[in-house]
């Protein structure tokens, strides 16, 4: 490839002001032609013009420690000249959470291959943007789901997690009880305490409850002073164990000069019924621990 042309002039012109990093080969796989671009992305220290003649295949390995896997950028790279077929758009990874985007262009003469262009974009920053607006997506949607004062999940979390849970169980014919908890005569403390004490309250029973179930667990906030707990593959028997040990060890704050209980309603899911039928009756043990005064655990059996 002549660039004393014009044409070719003007064509070397483009390549030197691309924002892209773009090196020309000719058949014999010399370097005939590379912009500042190129060298500034590959670590070269030389100048455009000083590397002009060099073996690219010699460069290539030099260059290779740069990226995350170095013998498949050769192997790929070798690959891509054998087929001397164009390929676009093709992201390779580098170290230092570096990302490049490969297009690599054949060139043709009366149907005689006379040499190669290889364009190299970073989307380092496109990458980093793309990675902060997951994490920013993420962290929304765990917004979304948390309960802000307590830090559990929230009734929208319950309502998302609570079918998932129930799926599981039905298809692996496993058993899952789900257990109500309400605070006893919670509005008497920001009565006599303030609603500020009040909050530290439900943070005290919320943080009580999370760290006494499994990691398997589920646990969320219903609103108010109302908890939920899931427990999973838990039969009848064991659930209720489980939660009337969790009811016994509870010791209120020591910022409130005040006894502090709470009540459960607790039932398991039934064969095939659906949760909210389990949910119901575990609501309607809650309101039969409340009726018989409060600071119990009733269990509602199917």
């Amino acid at each position: 490839m002549d660039f004393s042309s014009s044409d070719c002039y003007r064509f070397k012109t483009f390549i030197e002001n691309m924002n892209d990093a773009i090196v020309v080969e000719n058949e014999s796989g010399e370097l005939v032609l590379a912009n500042q671009a190129f060298c500034d992305l590959f670590n070269i220290t030389a100048s455009p013009d000083d590397i002009v003649g060099i073996d690219c295949a010699y460069s290539a390995q030099q260059s290779k420690h740069l990226f995350k896997d170095p013998e498949r950028f050769i192997e790929r790279k070798n690959e891509i000249l054998r087929n001397k077929e164009p390929v676009g758009h093709e992201v390779l990874e580098m170290v230092g959470d570096k990302f490049l985007e490969r297009d690599f262009i054949p060139i043709f003469e009366k149907g005689s291959y006379v040499g190669l262009v290889w364009v190299f974009k970073d989307l380092t920053a496109h990458y980093q943007m793309q990675s902060q607006l997951v994490m920013l997506t993420e962290t929304i949607r765990e917004q979304s789901l948390t309960d802000s004062l307590t830090g559990v999940g929230n009734r929208r979390y319950l309502d998302s997690e609570l079918p998932r849970y129930s799926d599981y169980a039905k298809r692996h014919n496993t058993p899952l009880c789900i257990a109500i908890v309400d605070i006893d005569f919670f509005k008497s403390v920001n009565d006599e305490y303030g609603h500020e004490i009040g909050d530290q309250a439900l943070v005290h029973v919320a943080n009580y409850l999370k760290t006494s179930i499994r990691s398997s667990d589920l646990i969320g906030r219903m609103g108010g002073e109302e908890f939920m707990i899931v427990m999973p593959e838990t039969s009848l028997e064991d659930a209720k164990k489980r939660i009337l040990d969790l009811h016994a060890s509870y010791r209120p704050p020591a910022n409130l000069n005040k006894r502090m209980t709470f009540s459960v309603g607790m039932s398991c899911v039934s064969g095939d019924e659906d949760y909210k039928v389990t949910l119901s009756r575990a609501d309607q043990a809650l309101y039969e621990a409340k009726r018989e005064g409060r600071n119990r655990v009733v269990v509602s059996e199917a």
